[in-house]
């Protein structure tokens, strides 16, 4: 038993971090919940599952007092990523699920997930007959290797192939979140740092607020949209250059005239802090973030005239499951990676061999998973977390890359691209090609 200045007294555990013991205890008390108290929930959350979301981070914050409350909250966490899709799975349907058969079709009216469960489990009504759910988005049944229990593992799926979730790389995290899942489930001895339950707190509402339709700014799995400002790249004339500048268009409007007068100057659309602007090239994805030019290349004093005349132009763009095509040759050679419309776009002489459509969060996964082989037999042989955080579209010959676009319902407008890049500090090696 603790009387309840021991109950109240801060744990060294909590303490050791930081400045922690140099705060007042209202301090220490704000710094802690600090830490979770920007993970929250969009309107549109029932309010059963925001009340459960509250007690996770109710219970980190007493990880003040006592340090385990912080494994605690983050093992309730992992727990409430399993309530949060059975939820949004009753919701999504407005408890009457939509089902299907090879004999036909009808409907499931529940109201909780309890009796999806009791349906397809033993003795209900649709344990047999290989029933599964009817998808919204497209009518046609759910794709599961097993017959539909609603377990958590099938309900990821369930929510991404109505398009709930997202990410090339989410969907390996997924498989993460699961497995935590089931370790939090079978109780044993452990502790967890204050750090990683805060992340998981953070991923956990990140998911919650997609499944209801919303991105989070700033987020780590969905974020929302990003902002693209103007940035005017430079560097100087020649083949190859080992300097390079970059910077915003208000620094060149206050730059001189004489320096680097015999440099090239360009201006792009790109996220505010991407420092990949190094390796820019408008006929291949070289940049993690989308980077467009808007302008050049041309002199400084002409780029100092445009700018000063486009002020302002910004747009936003996101990045998850993205498509790149990328065209590897008979002999092994693997070609950076292009966006659909650019490859569209190129001359005859440069649509031969193999072409691959490949879905990927950022261009260089998709080029790094054609360049090894591909494929589930070379790509982590079945293991979700072995492979490349990519899903595999299309193989085959340039002719066909528009047709399989347009089933995907991807804007397929070829671009005839010039190509302006900023020169290569050095050579690619003979096996990647970039002409």
């Amino acid at each position: 038993m603790k009387d309840f200045a021991e109950l109240t007294r801060p744990s060294e555990g909590a303490l050791a971090f930081g400045f922690m013991r140099s705060l007042s205890p209202d301090d220490q008390a704000r710094s802690v919940q600090s830490m979770v108290a920007t993970a929250d929930l969009c309107d549109e959350v029932p309010e059963d599952l925001v009340a459960c979301f509250d007690r996770i981070r109710s219970l980190f914050a007493y990880g003040l007092f006592y340090y385990e409350a912080f494994t605690a909250a983050e093992d309730l966490a992992w727990l409430t990523f399993e309530q949060a899709l059975q939820q949004r799975f009753v919701t999504f349907y407005d408890s009457e699920i939509p089902l299907i058969s090879p004999s036909g079709e009808a409907t499931l009216k529940v109201h909780n997930f309890g009796e999806v469960r009791d349906a397809f489990g033993p003795g209900g009504l649709f344990r047999k007959g290989r029933w599964t759910v009817k998808l919204l988005s497209t009518g046609k049944p759910l794709r599961l290797e097993r017959q539909f229990r609603g377990g958590y593992g099938q309900l990821q799926q369930w929510a991404r192939q109505e398009g709930l979730l997202g990410g090339q790389r989410n969907k390996q995290l997924e498989v993460i979140q699961q497995r935590f899942r089931n370790w939090s489930a079978h109780p044993h001895r452990h502790v967890n740092m204050p750090s990683s339950a805060a992340r998981t707190v953070h991923d956990l509402a990140e998911v919650i607020n997609r499944l209801w339709g919303h991105a989070t700014p700033g987020g780590r799995l969905y974020p929302a949209p990003l902002e693209r400002g103007l940035k005017v790249i430079g560097w100087p004339n020649g083949p190859s250059s080992f300097t390079f500048t970059e910077m915003y268009p208000e620094a060149l409007l206050n730059r001189g005239f004489e320096e680097d007068e015999d440099w090239m100057y360009a201006v792009v659309l790109a996220v505010p802090g991407d420092d990949s602007l190094r390796d820019f090239d408008t006929l291949y994805d070289m940049t993690p973030l989308p980077a467009d030019l808007v302008w050049g290349p041309g002199t400084k004093r002409d780029a100092r005239a445009w700018v000063a005349a486009n002020t302002g132009m910004s747009d936003t763009i996101t990045h998850l499951d993205r498509i790149f095509a990328v065209r590897q040759t008979a002999d092994g050679r693997t070609y950076l990676p292009q966006r659909p419309n650019v490859a569209l776009g190129l001359p005859p002489a440069n649509r031969s061999d193999t072409w691959h459509l490949v879905r990927a969060d950022f261009p260089l996964a998709a080029f790094n998973h054609v360049r090894h082989g591909g494929g589930v037999g070379t790509c982590g042989a079945g293991d979700p977390l072995a492979g490349c955080a990519v899903e595999d579209i299309y193989e085959g010959p340039w002719i066909h890359l528009e047709g399989r676009l347009r089933e995907l319902q991807v804007n397929v407008e070829p671009i005839s691209q010039s190509r302006v890049r900023v020169p290569p500090w050095h050579p690619y090696p003979r096996e990647v090609g970039d002409d």
